[in-house]
């Protein structure tokens, strides 16, 4: 007997998956298939791209003023440098980058014919040097990390961490040094990552050595729900 024929992906199902919207059954299929298909991943890194140049036209909302010390205060629990995260500047772009997922979701109806079963969540990772897009599906547990810009230096990664509430950063990965990377959520995380910060350090070839952020933080990103 042969095997069932392979599914074959339009632009539509794509841009679907690159929203984080896709149905769970069908997530499941192309998830299956992006593993092993070169062809489909550039597809999609090509679609992550085509949504960027949305945000230009948003405007820049600023976040509550004490947030970037709260942040910071559960990142690093120990006094560290005011300097280092004057750096970043990064706040208000976030929040605007954030709202530019529900922008596409809103003004390209045509790529979503299927109806949503949950709600996706959504962050927008920003600062200086960095740019990635996150999003979760919660039927499925993962977490589909895009990354617009940015380049680990010699012997170093990037790590990605959640923040929830008042609790200490949780590692959920090291990024592929590709554009993509799908990461499968810990169950003990599921229930707390809406509303979470996400954030990303640099860290050394293979992550941070002690189970906490060691590097520069290099961008963070609030987990909304659209």
């Amino acid at each position: 007997m042969s095997d069932a024929p392979r599914q074959i992906w339009d632009d539509a199902c794509v841009g679907e998956y690159a929203l984080g919207v896709m149905p769970y059954a069908e997530r499941l299929r192309f998830t299956a298939d992006l593993k092993n298909d070169r062809a489909l991943q550039m597809r999609l890194a090509n679609w992550d791209e085509n949504f960027a140049p949305m945000t230009g036209a948003l405007t820049d909302l600023a976040p509550p003023p004490m947030l970037l010390s709260q942040i910071e205060k559960r990142l690093f629990p120990v006094a560290r440098p005011v300097s280092l995260f004057q750096r970043l500047g990064f706040w208000q772009a976030a929040t605007a980058l954030g709202f530019a997922a529900l922008a596409a979701v809103v003004i390209m109806p045509q790529l979503l014919p299927a109806p949503i079963e949950t709600a996706p969540l959504v962050a927008v990772i920003q600062g200086e040097t960095i740019v990635v897009s996150a999003s979760y599906n919660s039927v499925d547990g993962t977490l589909n990390v895009s990354r617009k810009r940015g380049t680990e230096a010699a012997n170093e990664d990037f790590e990605l961490w959640v923040i929830a509430a008042n609790n200490a950063p949780v590692s959920v990965g090291v990024l592929q040094s590709g554009k993509t990377t799908i990461i499968k959520v810990p169950e003990a995380l599921k229930a707390i990552i809406a509303g979470s910060t996400l954030a990303i350090t640099n860290e050394p070839d293979g992550g941070s050595p002690t189970g906490q952020p060691t590097g520069t933080i290099l961008g963070t990103g609030l987990v909304l729900e659209i």
